[in-house]
């Protein structure tokens, strides 16, 4: 069952990232452009994979070269387009570290009493599996914005139930949030009992949701730059872009 006044957020168990889903890790494809320019990524200038994100100002996955950057390699490609066509190159995933985000709220009394809890914050903890939803995290057009909260989420934020919420432009590429535990309150448990009506309770919204834990990806590329077959390895982190 989805709330649709949660942007269809929806509880039940996580979905399943890596078994052959849209959501699947995989690494950026390159070409006879942009493997120049991978190749010789440095920390000062490193390679962002996504047109889409290239002027962002949010978190993103940003790329650097652990291979020596081959000499010439940007002439060499533009010759090889010229002679022999376009080319592409699709990387391996070599290894994936899964990032995680939380979403803040600031509880008001009202919410306080509802959850009976002293807690002045609530937590919504998601995850980041894939460098997609790095590059999407608070970009309302095309991925996630921290979701606003209202009356009928107090048992699923009591429960510590799993939440799921889709992209903008993707109903089928979701966000995985769960409650992270409130202190329990006795005396207004207590006062209120479990009956309590919260359906006047205004509703809650969050900042952009944070980064806690970096995504990080390791990708294998196969090439030729002069007739000679060369390893690249490109190893792509959320750090330093939030």
């Amino acid at each position: 069952m989805c709330y649709h006044n949660l942007a269809r957020l929806c509880l039940g168990t996580a979905l399943t990232l890596f078994a052959g889903s849209p959501l699947q890790a995989t690494c950026p494809t390159l070409d006879l452009k942009t493997l120049p320019t991978a190749a010789c990524a440095t920390e000062n200038n490193p390679f962002k994979a996504s047109t889409l994100m290239k002027k962002s100002t949010f978190a993103q996955v940003t790329f650097i070269s652990k291979s020596t950057c081959p000499s010439q390699i940007g002439l060499r490609k533009l010759l090889q387009g010229v002679f022999k066509g376009a080319k592409e190159y699709k990387g391996e995933v070599r290894s994936i570290t899964p990032g995680a985000f939380t979403c803040t709220y600031e509880l008001n009394d009202q919410w306080k009493n509802a959850l009976n809890t002293k807690d002045k914050e609530l937590h919504l903890d998601g995850t980041l599996p894939t460098t997609q939803h790095v590059n999407y995290l608070n970009v309302p057009l095309v991925g996630f914005t921290c979701p606003v909260l209202d009356s009928t989420m107090i048992d699923t934020i009591k429960r510590k139930q799993k939440m799921e919420l889709s992209s903008t432009k993707q109903t089928n590429f979701t966000y995985t949030l769960q409650p992270r535990e409130l202190s329990i309150d006795s005396k207004l448990t207590h006062v209120l009992g479990s009956g309590s009506n919260n359906s006047s309770l205004p509703k809650l919204t969050s900042g952009n949701a944070k980064i806690t834990k970096d995504y990080e990806i390791t990708c294998r590329y196969e090439h030729k730059t002069g007739g000679e077959k060369q390893e690249l390895i490109l190893v792509g982190s959320s750090k330093g872009t939030h």
